[in-house]
């Protein structure tokens, strides 16, 4: 009996050992970001700034203050007209260029910047000089920031919260049990514990190895990308030949050199997935079973006829297969589209996405950042949902993008995009396609990506 107990005992200090090992490896694994953090600078600021009234705020001068940590803000009253604010704002160096008759001198200058991680903002009444409003930027993105408002309902008792992502709302009126006048000297640590089960995604820890097989894939595609050469309805075929998607024919370039590629839109994405599959299967993916339909139009509708006469949905069949074949490789098992589990439709900002025509191009940098929080490790074809006016409306999808969504060790966030041949930036390309829709199909990354 003492011996099964003894067993039982090794088994037990074992199990602990290795739950040890597992949580040191996870702490270890976890990147820190280092926001500074003012709550210990604020919680002496109340009497001296937060509850003075707006005549008084408007003759004090800013004052520099350093905190526990070692990290210096400066507190400061700011007068916009229509609202005001005390801002406790960190301290941040930067790079400026002084000319003389001797030359270029490169300077460090000290700057506190109002929307800056770390920034802390009172919004107050610019009549009453009530509290209206308190900001925390708590994330390395500085579009990406959390505020609280008084209720209502309650003014003096409970709060609202509202968490803004690139100018949209990832959750707005969430009821807070406390009074505004708490966040005054609350640390950012404690203001997302009462949000982590509201918004978990924008709270949860933060792990930059998880976006390692991404950063590997966009590094080679763009070392490729002065190879392209952009060329309508021209994809490679599973072998490497380069044929035309409507027919199959090859295409024959005879000024073509041995290390250039020549692609439609639908041709370069193709050429990324293929680099993903032949490592794989030693060939690329067939032509025939991404041209395969995924939309059904109702007989005799004006969509119908469009579709036959100039192939409308290529891009929406091409991406959404193309990611299907994926799903496929990657599992042993056959799925076509309908079954892949591929197309994104669902996001937590109000009308980021319509049922029938996809993702609303203005809002995609706020998509983007979402499923890089929630689907590390993924990128995303998109099929551009563009309306045509040719006597009468009708829509067509005719360009594919890539997109690879990281952060980086840092905790930045960014998108690389890339379409026809050539990456752009996000924010252009939500310029250029500002009016559009996007259909969008989500890829595992990895770094076995060897494209030809």
């Amino acid at each position: 009996m003492r011996h099964w107990e003894n067993i039982q005992m090794r088994h037990r200090k074992l199990y602990a050992a290795f739950y040890l090992l597992f949580v040191f490896l996870s702490v270890h694994a976890q990147d820190i970001i280092d926001i500074p953090e003012s709550s210990d600078i604020r919680s002496g600021l109340i009497e001296s700034w937060f509850e003075l009234p707006l005549p008084a705020l408007r003759m004090k001068d800013e004052e520099v203050m350093k905190g526990l940590d070692g990290s210096s803000f400066q507190v400061r009253f700011e007068d916009y007209g229509d609202d005001c604010a005390i801002v406790v704002a960190p301290e941040k160096d930067e790079k400026v260029e002084v000319y003389s008759d001797s030359g270029v001198e490169i300077l460090q200058r000290k700057i506190y910047p109002t929307e800056a991680p770390g920034s802390w903002i009172l919004f107050k009444n610019p009549e009453s000089g009530e509290p209206e409003c308190i900001r925390f930027y708590f994330n390395a993105n500085t579009e990406v920031f959390i505020q609280f408002r008084k209720s209502p309902g309650i003014p003096t008792e409970k709060s609202l919260a509202d968490v803004f992502v690139f100018g949209e709302y990832a959750a707005r009126d969430v009821p807070v049990g406390i009074p505004l006048v708490h966040f005054y000297d609350m640390s950012a640590v404690d203001v997302l514990s009462l949000l982590k089960y509201v918004i978990p995604w924008v709270t949860k820890p933060f792990y930059s190895s998880l976006y390692n097989d991404i950063l590997q894939m966009t590094a080679i595609i763009r070392e490729n990308l002065s190879r392209f050469h952009f060329l309508e309805d021209a994809a490679y075929d599973e072998m490497g030949n380069l044929v035309s998607i409507k027919n199959g024919n090859a295409i024959y370039i005879p000024t073509a050199s041995e290390d250039s590629l020549y692609v439609s839109s639908a041709g370069f994405v193709k050429w990324i997935v293929d680099g993903l599959v032949r490592p794989l299967s030693g060939s690329g993916i067939l032509l025939e079973p991404i041209v395969k339909k995924t939309e059904i139009f109702k007989s005799g509708s004006l969509s119908e006829t469009m579709s036959k006469k100039y192939d409308t949905t290529l891009a929406l069949d091409w991406t959404r297969n193309l990611a299907a074949a994926m799903v496929s490789i990657y599992s042993g098992r056959d799925y076509d589209y309908g079954t892949s589990g591929v197309q994104l439709n669902s996001v937590p900002f109000n009308g980021a996405y319509l049922e029938g025509s996809g993702f609303k191009i203005s809002m995609l940098k706020s998509v983007f950042y979402y499923l890089a929080a929630t689907e590390p490790g993924r990128f995303y074809l998109g099929a551009i949902r563009h309306i045509v006016n040719d006597g009468a409306e009708f829509v067509v999808y005719n360009k594919c993008a890539a997109f690879f969504p990281v952060f980086d060790k840092n905790g930045k966030f960014s998108v690389a995009v890339f379409i026809d041949g050539k990456e752009i930036k996000m924010d252009d390309f939500m310029k250029d396609y500002s009016g559009d829709f996007i259909q969008l199909v989500r890829i595992q990354a990895s770094e076995q990506f060897f494209p030809r």
